[in-house]
C-alpha cells in the first residue's frame, strides 16, 4: 500500500465518508494524519515483544576493521541486533561473533557489545583485535526502522498496513467529539489485526523449528 492509498483508507475507516473527503495530499489534515501514522508505525517497530522479520537486515559497518580502532559507528535507525557480528576476512573467509551486553563484555573471549547513543557503537569487547583481521569487512545483523512516510508513493512498511489504518483512525477519532463514539471499534479491529500479524511473523513454515513465545500486546491510542 502506498501513502497515497494509507490516507485515503484511513479517512474511510474514520469518517465514513467517499474518496471526496479525504484532504488533499500536503494539507494540514493530511499532514496531522500522516504524522500519526508515522508515530504508529514507529511504535510497531519498537515493539520489545515483537522482532518483524520484515525489518530484518544485514548491513556493512562504514569503516573496515584497523587494529588499532575498537568501536564502530552503527546506523541510528537500528532497532536492535539480532544475533552475530559478521566479519568477512580479505582472503573471503566469513567468521561470527557473539554479541553481549555489556556487563557480560569481560568474560566472553572475542565479542562485541552495543553502547552508547548518538550514535550507537559497536565496541570490541577486548583490547586486542587478532593481525587476520585487519582491512575486513564487518557486518551487524539487526531489525531497523522503516522510513517515515514522506511523499504519497512511499510504501508503507507494516506488514499489515490495514492495521496502521485503523489505529490512525482510532487516533484521530479519539481527538474529534464528533467521532470519539468509534474510537472503541476502531482500536478493537486494529488490534486483531495485530494479534495477525504476531501470528503470521512467528510462523516458520510447515516442519520449520520455531521455539520463541510470543505474548501480544493490547494496543491503544494513546501511544
Amino acid at each position: 500500500m502506498e501513502a497515497q492509498e494509507l490516507l485515503n483508507q484511513i479517512y474511510y475507516a474514520y469518517r465514513g465518508k467517499g474518496v471526496s473527503k479525504v484532504p488533499a495530499w500536503g494539507t494540514e489534515k493530511a499532514n496531522l494524519a500522516i504524522a500519526i501514522a508515522n508515530r504508529k508505525m514507529k511504535e510497531w517497530a519498537r515493539d520489545p515483544y515483537h522482532r518483524w522479520a520484515s525489518l530484518f537486515e544485514v548491513r556493512d559497518l562504514a569503516d573496515p576493521i584497523d587494529l588499532a580502532q575498537f568501536s564502530y559507528d552503527i546506523d541510528t535507525d537500528l532497532i536492535a541486533n539480532s544475533d552475530y557480528v559478521f566479519i568477512v576476512k580479505t582472503d573471503d573467509t566469513r567468521l561470527e561473533y557473539p554479541v553481549v551486553t555489556p556487563n557480560k563484555r569481560n568474560g566472553n573471549g572475542q565479542c562485541f557489545y552495543i553502547a552508547g547513543r548518538n550514535p550507537k557503537q559497536l565496541v570490541w569487547a577486548t583490547g586486542t583485535i587478532d593481525a587476520g583481521l585487519d582491512g575486513a569487512t564487518i557486518s551487524l545483523a539487526g531489525y531497523y526502522l522503516p522510513a517515515d512516510l514522506v511523499e504519497d508513493d512511499d510504501v508503507v512498511a507494516v506488514d499489515d498496513p490495514n492495521w496502521l489504518v485503523y489505529i490512525t483512525a482510532a487516533e484521530l477519532a479519539r481527538n474529534d467529539p464528533a467521532k470519539d463514539d468509534q474510537f472503541g471499534n476502531l482500536v478493537g479491529q486494529a488490534n486483531d489485526l495485530y494479534q495477525k500479524m504476531v501470528a503470521a511473523n512467528s510462523f516458520s513454515g510447515y516442519l520449520q523449528p520455531n521455539a520463541i513465545e510470543y505474548s501480544m500486546p493490547v494496543i491503544g491510542g494513546d501511544g
